[in-house]
């Protein structure tokens, strides 16, 4: 993976079973995005489903033949479950998170990874008691255009960064907030715009520039009839000098591109919706290398190419992941990566609370 040629070794014993059995935590439209991807995936077997709701349990498990279960202390009393996917609301995500380390399996959370930077420290704190895995499902750094963009960024090929923009413009019905009441809601979504669609880009942000320095951000609510905003703008300085804008809404009729782009002294790129639009930096001798990627490497090529779902990218941090838990190595996104994501979202609601720039503050662990 990117940046991580040497895989780092952790303390647990590596599960060296052919397969690693699964549990899903949670029934709904992404449990069965993650369900699907296991179902494909080589050294991996899902064992079990576990909701509140039983008729979701049920009918997701009968799909999968497997399992299921309304008791969660039963799904993870399981001999045969080795680790869990977490697919609940995310204010639930460190309560599941924790009793499945407490329990000893390893942990795939989706996002956001917590709604609060001190819970999502605990989970990380679970995890290290526990010696088992924490991570968060970032899916979008495993599409080829993106790790393209990144590896040119860590080996120089754009020269110093001088600014990013990463836009999120989507629409999102009235129902779909209606359909499912914890979304839009403080104490069961932890934000809007931000915290459930562009917290992706974020991320990415975060893993191309580096650590930020200061925050402002401003948000509002345009359209729905939610406590939490559906639309924002986020301004970032980083230590190095650069500077970013995170732009989110849900409000955009009838939803735009997702958009990431990344300039710097010695070259540009674009991406859209996962694919390499455009890109034009200087090589090691000063040339000018053609955009879209005609006479460069084939890494290029294939982030031109390449068409994926997120099923697909789901398989792809998931076998990450199963690859990790066999073999011990860090996963690409840990507890300790995400916790960053979950940092940066706190610091750009507190800036549009507030009317004044933050610092960026992450107690290290």
């Amino acid at each position: 993976m990117a940046g991580n040629s040497t895989p780092e070794k952790l303390w647990y014993i590596p599960n060296m079973l052919n397969e690693v059995g699964f549990a899903l935590i949670g029934a709904g439209y992404i449990a069965q995005t993650h369900a699907a991807a296991l179902a494909i995936l080589p050294g991996a077997k899902l064992r079990a489903v576990h909701s509140i709701i039983a008729q979701e349990a049920q009918a997701l498990a009968a799909k999968h033949s497997v399992a299921w279960s309304t008791d969660l202390q039963q799904i993870l009393q399981r001999e045969d479950v080795d680790a869990v996917c977490i697919c609940t609301p995310s204010s639930l995500h460190p309560e599941h998170a924790i009793a499945a380390l407490n329990a000893s399996k390893h942990v795939l959370v989706e996002k956001p990874m917590a709604i609060r930077l001190a819970d999502a420290l605990a989970m990380v704190e679970a995890a290290d008691r526990n010696q088992r895995i924490l991570a968060t499902v970032f899916q979008r750094r495993f599409t080829p255009a993106v790790r393209y963009v990144r590896d040119a960024v860590v080996v120089g090929h754009l020269g110093r960064l001088v600014m990013g923009e990463a836009s999120v413009s989507w629409y999102r019905t009235p129902e779909y907030y209606t359909v499912s009441p914890w979304r839009g809601t403080w104490a069961m979504d932890g934000g809007g715009a931000l915290m459930n669609q562009a917290i992706h880009y974020a991320d990415l942000l975060l893993w191309i520039f580096g650590e930020p320095q200061t925050i402002s951000a401003q948000a509002t609510t345009r359209l729905h009839k939610i406590e939490v905003e559906d639309t924002l703008t986020a301004s970032i300085r980083w230590r190095s000098g650069a500077l970013a804008t995170l732009n989110a809404t849900t409000a955009a009729f009838p939803g735009l591109h997702e958009r990431l782009q990344i300039c710097g002294t010695q070259g540009s790129a674009i991406i859209e919706d996962g694919h390499l639009r455009y890109k034009f930096f200087a090589d090691e001798d000063g040339q000018k290398v053609p955009d879209y990627g005609h006479n460069a490497q084939e890494g290029i090529n294939r982030a031109l190419t390449v068409q994926l779902t997120d099923i697909n990218l789901h398989q792809t941090q998931l076998g990450d992941f199963v690859d990790a838990v066999r073999n011990g190595h860090r996963p690409d996104v840990d507890g300790r990566e995400a916790c960053k994501s979950v940092a940066l979202v706190e610091a750009i609601y507190a800036s549009a609370r507030s009317g004044v720039s933050v610092p960026w503050t992450l107690p290290w662990i």
